[in-house]
């Protein structure tokens, strides 16, 4: 991987925290998660997972793992794992790779599937790539305990019980789906890129703050 993919991304990612506008119910909510979050790793001394849930698991949730993944190296925080489902498989979304390609990530397709394809998602030549595809929130993939974080309405109302949550939250994006087929399609998930990239980045800040202690 070439590094100026790399600095591509950590320049992405800081620009949306500093450009990002969260509002203080937001912030709240974020604040909660890392204070969850930090006591399972405090108390316990054990890796924590962390698994974003949304309909088809084919962008908000995607992209939220795959920046907390980014986000837990960045800020060396190394027990913390990410995870992703829905409350239907789907595959995802092409302006979801797309997008993230924008941002600076090294995107290859590990398995080619019509319906379903897997991807390895890299930011580091030294780190070993993130797999993603859509899968139910429960697959087996998906490690418990966990704290569980859903992304949009709908999978909140449909999935009231996620087996394995420690903690549950609902952190709702606008979905962009909206605008796909359209003249504002890329536009629209720049936007949502940066901001789930933002909060993240606001999320593991305030996760090392809590001076979580690092194994070596």
């Amino acid at each position: 991987m070439l590094v100026e993919d790399t600095t591509k991304i950590q320049k992405f990612f800081e620009n949306s925290n500093s450009k990002g506008k969260i509002s203080p119910q937001r912030k709240a909510l974020l604040i909660s998660i890392a204070e969850k979050t930090h006591n399972v790793l405090f108390h316990t001394n054990s890796t924590i997972h962390l698994n974003f849930i949304c309909t088809h698991n084919s962008r908000c949730s995607q992209m939220a793992q795959i920046w907390a993944h980014y986000a837990a190296h960045y800020f060396e925080i190394q027990d913390v794992k990410t995870y992703s489902g829905g409350t239907s498989v789907t595959s995802i979304h092409r302006n979801t790779i797309i997008a993230l390609q924008k941002a600076g990530f090294q995107i290859d397709i590990a398995t080619l599937n019509h319906q379903n394809s897997k991807y390895l998602i890299h930011f580091n030549e030294q780190i070993a790539p993130l797999c993603v595809y859509s899968k139910l929130y429960d697959d087996d993939h998906n490690s418990e305990p966990c704290i569980s974080i859903t992304t949009c309405r709908h999978a909140e109302e449909v999935s009231p019980f996620v087996s394995g949550a420690i903690w549950r939250f609902f952190l709702p994006y606008a979905t962009p789906k909206k605008f796909d087929n359209s003249k504002k399609e890329e536009k629209a998930y720049v936007i949502l890129n940066q901001q789930i990239a933002s909060e993240i980045f606001f999320l593991f800040n305030e996760l090392k703050k809590l001076h979580i202690p690092i194994k070596q």
